[in-house]
């Protein structure tokens, strides 16, 4: 049995952890620069927008390749029965004074956030939601907090990884350039399930 012993009496046992891996990938900043600038948006004029295709990255296999493998490699230790396969992929812009608020990402499994441009911007929030009761926590230690917020840097040459369900956002841009992203969502390659509910993807 595993576990961690509080006190004498006590033995706590952290289970069913939320799990955020944030990957380097430098080798692709330069690249992912040359797209963007070719990109279209759908709302042009907006203060945030999304490009017109979610799927930005079927043109460039060897992109959409080196982000799965780079993905399915660091969510290895999950042993899952099947890989998971780059579904969509889309660039999105916040200009300054512009916000994405809290949303989540369906009919996906992962989801991603690639930031390949230098200089500072506003971090990624994740959050799980509260208990239905709420007493306020004093404790830092992220490992054992059951719910809230955290924020992750959004550094040149890293992807966050996170579970699609997970609510994320970002804040106001506060800096005089307009913020972009290389968005992604990522689910199973082949048969999964268990019986009536088994299903290929």
């Amino acid at each position: 049995m595993f576990g961690w012993k509080v006190d004498s009496n006590t033995q706590r046992f952290s289970v069913f952890p939320t799990l955020i891996y944030v990957i380097d990938i430098p080798e692709v900043v330069e690249d992912l620069g040359d797209i963007l600038s070719a990109i279209k948006w759908r709302m042009p004029d907006d203060d945030r927008s999304g490009s017109e295709s979610f799927f930005v990255l079927d043109e460039y296999q060897h992109l959409k390749d080196l982000f799965t493998e780079r993905v399915n490699t660091a969510v290895s230790e999950l042993q899952y029965t099947v890989p998971l396969k780059l579904t969509t992929s889309w660039f999105f812009r916040l200009k300054p004074g512009a916000k994405h608020p809290k949303h989540k990402h369906t009919n996906s499994f992962w989801s991603a956030s690639f930031y390949f441009e230098k200089g500072e911007r506003e971090a990624l929030n994740i959050s799980a939601p509260a208990h239905a009761i709420n007493v306020p926590i004093n404790t830092q230690d992220m490992g054992i907090i059951p719910y809230g917020r955290i924020s992750f840097p959004a550094e040149c040459g890293k992807l966050i990884l996170f579970p699609s369900h997970m609510e994320h956002w970002v804040n106001e841009n506060t800096f005089n350039k307009t913020r972009h992203v290389l968005a992604m969502n990522f689910m199973p390659d082949g048969e999964t399930g268990f019986l009536d509910s088994t299903f290929t993807y």
